[in-house]
């Protein structure tokens, strides 16, 4: 009879593959089931995943797509922080084991907290899909007051920019495009580096005008 070799992961399977679609029966468990199968090297999977896990985003880290809705990234979360969680693997006594699958878990605590925000995800998003990706796959304080920081810088850097935005906003609203124009000039004025006014100004001009009587007020 031919010897049958253990088979170990393929190098990306964690990336197609999620827990429950494992060969097993939900019923006896994760840990129980690598036990018992053969054919899934759980110890080369953890391994090869802690090798390659610096060049993944957070969606492949939890194996989601970058549209998911919310209850399919907390889904993910949950299963895969279970399935990876070192207290599970404990009673196996291999050190390396329990070191990658500490780093492997924080990784997807982190992956978790970024992706369940909505701006973060933006952000994240947004950064992983441009040049540089590679420097982008883990987000930072500095990422999240970057964020921050343009928020505030669309409305503007002052009190009195602010409150041209925000007339102009306003104005556009209520249908005033000659007033909402007039007021986001304004706002340019003080900060003529604003993409955000100039991006505006633009689109509102280029609106077609409204029909004669069709304007709010008056």
């Amino acid at each position: 009879m031919p010897h049958r070799s253990h088979r170990c992961c393929p190098k990306a399977d964690f990336l197609t593959r999620t827990p429950a679609q494992l060969p097993l029966d939900r019923h006896l468990g994760l840990a129980k089931t690598l036990a018992m199968t053969a054919e899934f090297d759980f110890i080369a999977h953890v391994k090869e995943l802690g090798r390659v896990l610096d060049t993944l985003d957070y969606f492949q880290i939890l194996v989601i797509h970058h549209d998911a809705s919310m209850d399919t990234v907390r889904a993910a979360y949950h299963e895969r922080a279970r399935f990876y969680h070192p207290d599970r693997y404990h009673h196996l006594g291999v050190a390396e084991l329990t070191t990658d699958l500490t780093r492997i878990s924080k990784r997807i605590t982190e992956a978790y907290v970024t992706l369940r925000d909505s701006h973060k995800r933006a952000c994240y998003l947004l950064g992983i899909q441009s040049p540089g990706r590679a420097s982008k796959l883990r987000y930072s304080e500095a990422d999240e007051q970057k964020q921050k920081d343009e928020r505030e810088a669309e409305s503007g850097k002052t009190p009195q920019v602010k409150q041209f935005y925000n007339s102009a906003k306003l104005a556009h609203t209520k249908g005033d495009r000659a007033a909402a124009i007039k007021s986001i000039k304004m706002a340019i004025a003080y900060e003529p580096d604003n993409a955000n006014f100039k991006e505006l100004l633009e689109q509102w001009q280029n609106e077609p005008k409204a029909p004669q009587g069709t304007q709010s007020g008056g």
